[in-house]
């Protein structure tokens, strides 16, 4: 079947049932992001924001069995919520919280004419704080084969504020809520999604680039090329291979600056100890990423919680066009208005990601050229 319906893609869509339905097989299921394929109970994992599947079918019902994890590390904590998306809708047709730690039954779509639908569900929520695993897909009809994938492909690498910490939230609000973080309305997403491009997100609260006192704990670099979901026990080998973006979006730095703060090393002048390790460790991690995918455009942002006159990824811009290497690129995102357009804990409200992703779309149009 694998083969078989791989193949047919792109020509008249091949039918099969809830029984032929395999959830693991490209030619059934398009799968979006870094996923994990869990071999004990053969269930597939999507933890990282902005991670899903999108299946067709002929009917007018589609049912998910899934089961979600949670955290209580940060007060408030749920599950997962994911966004469904029918028939090719750029806003979510519902958001469902998958709230429920042993498998179930959850409703996708209902009472639609019969005919042929399309459905995608996203996870809104992060690899820190919470899993989300699908087992099982069925419909009052018959499974078809999906459609074609975007042929552009964005990756991106981030903390928090790529991750949609707060985005959904009221303006100020704080105590971090997974139904308050939505990554799909974050800057790097909603770029991608105007267009038309697929994003892989690998984000998480916290992340940093380096670290600047022993035993700090793991760094992006660390996991770049990993499948990493601590919630589950999961770090696994990621082929590179498997997903080769023709644009890298990297914005980290703002918990650089605040781990250093926290140690009284508020100084991030070019010259001083901290500013030279994370020089160093942006410079390694863009040659690690250019050896993984040399003929991408890698974009480095200066967050939405620091301001332009933090000159990290500028100048190691600068440096690196200056030297030859041209295929990189600085872009500075929309500085948050705290009180006017900050969401959760100070991060940016899905409204000052709206203009950063307008930033962000016009820097990828002027590289690209899509």
């Amino acid at each position: 079947m694998v083969g078989t319906l791989a193949a047919c893609r792109g020509s008249k869509p091949v039918s099969f049932s809830n029984d032929e339905m395999d959830i693991s097989d490209k030619g059934c299921v398009n799968w979006y992001g870094r996923t994990y394929a869990d071999k004990e109970d053969g269930s597939m994992g999507f933890d990282y924001t902005c991670s899903g599947f999108e299946v067709t079918f002929f009917g007018t019902s589609l049912t998910a069995r899934m089961k979600s994890s949670k955290t209580t590390v940060v007060s408030g904590t749920d599950y997962s919520w994911v966004n469904v998306y029918l028939d090719g809708a750029m806003v979510e047709t519902s958001v469902l919280e998958i709230s429920s730690e042993q498998y179930a039954d959850f409703e996708l779509a209902a009472d639609l004419d019969e005919g042929r639908h399309t459905v995608k569900v996203l996870k809104r929520t992060e690899a820190q704080f919470s899993t989300l695993s699908l087992s099982a897909l069925s419909t009052d009809g018959h499974f078809e084969t999906p459609p074609a994938k975007s042929e552009k492909k964005i990756e991106v690498y981030g903390d928090s504020i790529t991750c949609g910490y707060g985005s959904v939230s009221a303006i100020g609000a704080s105590g971090f809520k997974t139904a308050t973080e939505d990554g799909t309305r974050t800057y790097a997403a909603m770029a991608a999604n105007w267009l038309g491009a697929q994003c892989s997100i690998i984000g998480y609260s916290g992340w940093r680039l380096a670290n600047y006192w022993p035993d700090a704990g793991l760094t992006v670099p660390d996991v770049y090329d990993r499948v990493y979901s601590p919630l589950r026990s999961v770090d696994a080998a990621w082929n590179t291979s498997d997903y080769i973006p023709d644009v890298v979006i990297v914005n980290l730095g703002t918990n650089d600056y605040a781990q250093c703060a926290a140690s009284a090393q508020t100084n991030y002048a070019f010259g001083n100890e901290q500013g030279e390790i994370f020089q160093n460790a942006y410079r390694d991690f863009i040659a690690k990423l250019q050896k993984s995918y040399p003929k991408a455009q890698i974009i480095l942002c200066n967050g939405a919680m620091l301001t332009d006159t933090v000159p990290w990824e500028k100048e190691i811009v600068k440096e690196l066009n200056a030297a030859g290497n041209t295929s990189v690129h600085y872009v500075q995102l929309y500085q948050t208005a705290i009180g006017k357009d900050n969401g959760t804990d100070g991060h940016p409200h899905w409204t000052a990601h709206y203009e950063s992703a307008g930033l962000l779309y016009a820097k990828i149009k002027s590289v690209t050229g899509w």
